[in-house]
């Protein structure tokens, strides 16, 4: 009886891939010397996990960290429901007294840096939402009543209060922008260490979803028909009797060329989803052909992976020689 359709899905959530990664480097480290993995390069897969792993803790705590910040900054800001000794309810109550001192003339709000809108007769003076443009607004507030000294407008007000949490509101805002742009660095370090990172493919070589997916594909080889045999190095393996696995042809034409000639090889390939030929050949459609010419004997192998995950390896040798090929049929 055939074995049932199966699918290995290296995952691209940063945490699953570090955490797959771990359990793989650990199920290599238990097997010591009778590791089936040791031709690759798992020295470099464990410096590179650890290093995701230690930019995601940051990443991490940097994300902890602004938010701590933002919560401190809106604290100090306020919000709609006019808690008192907020910045929101100083630059409100400043606007409401200005408004009552200049009726007639609320265009003078503007010296005190309010946005004031005129349309059919009818004036408003709105408050900004954003926080940072809250905090600026507030800053030209202050620092008009600083200029204007005694003769200030607002003076009633306490304004001790309202440039300490002002003062509170911007320090916490560029705080937490600083931690959010150290988060998204720590971040990106990350992903680009794992292979994850926008432009990098499963092909990009020395990162931990290259090693990952490289260290499936030889326990696939070495495991056929015991496929669930992965799942003993952390793979979720799923077994299916949906639709199979991709079908197809792959040939080198002529299989044997004297050194410097080329060969062509063709490929025609259904079910399949996306499909890619090693040896620098890259992505390929499901049916093509290419020119190549390698210096010495070659085997090249076309990977397609249709929709379920399901793969199909097949492979072309060229022989490289002296003598000339066979003459065609």
């Amino acid at each position: 009886m055939p074995n049932p359709n199966f699918s290995v899905t290296i995952p691209d959530n940063a945490e699953e891939l570090i955490g797959l990664s771990e359990r793989v480097l650990n199920k290599h480290a238990l097997d010591g010397n009778a590791s089936v993995l040791s031709g690759i390069n798992m020295a470099d897969m464990l410096a590179k996990t650890t290093l995701t792993k230690i930019r995601n803790g940051q990443a991490a705590q940097l994300n902890r960290d602004k938010e701590t910040a933002f919560e401190a900054r809106d604290k100090a800001l306020g919000d709609g429901t006019g808690t008192p000794g907020t910045v929101l309810f100083y630059v409100t109550s400043a606007r409401d007294v200005l408004l009552g001192i200049y009726k007639g003339k609320e265009q003078k709000l503007g010296d005190h840096g309010y946005e004031v809108s005129k349309s059919d007769g009818n004036i408003s003076v709105e408050i900004p939402t954003k926080a940072k443009e809250l905090i600026n607004l507030a800053d030209l507030i202050i620092k008009k009543h600083i200029l204007d000294g005694n003769a200030s407008p607002i003076k009633g007000l306490n304004m001790a209060d309202f440039g300490s949490k002002n003062q509170t509101a911007s320090a916490q805002h560029t705080l937490a922008t600083q931690l959010n742009r150290d988060k998204e660095k720590a971040n990106g370090e990350r992903d680009h260490a794992l292979g994850i990172a926008q432009g990098q493919k499963v092909s990009t070589e020395g990162t931990v979803k290259f090693y990952v997916t490289s260290c499936r594909d030889v326990l696939l080889g070495l495991n056929k028909g015991k496929e669930f045999n992965l799942g003993d190095w952390g793979y979720d393996v799923q077994f299916s009797s949906g639709a199979g696995a991709p079908t197809g042809t792959f040939t080198a034409t002529p299989a044997s060329v004297p050194a410097g000639q080329s060969s062509t090889l063709e490929w025609n390939i259904s079910g399949s989803v996306s499909q890619s030929i090693d040896n620098g050949i890259g992505e390929v459609s499901a049916e093509g052909t290419t020119e190549v010419s390698p210096v010495l004997t070659t085997i090249y192998t076309l990977t397609a992976i249709a929709a379920n995950e399901s793969t199909l390896i097949i492979t072309a040798s060229l022989t490289v020689g002296d003598v000339p090929p066979p003459p065609e049929p």
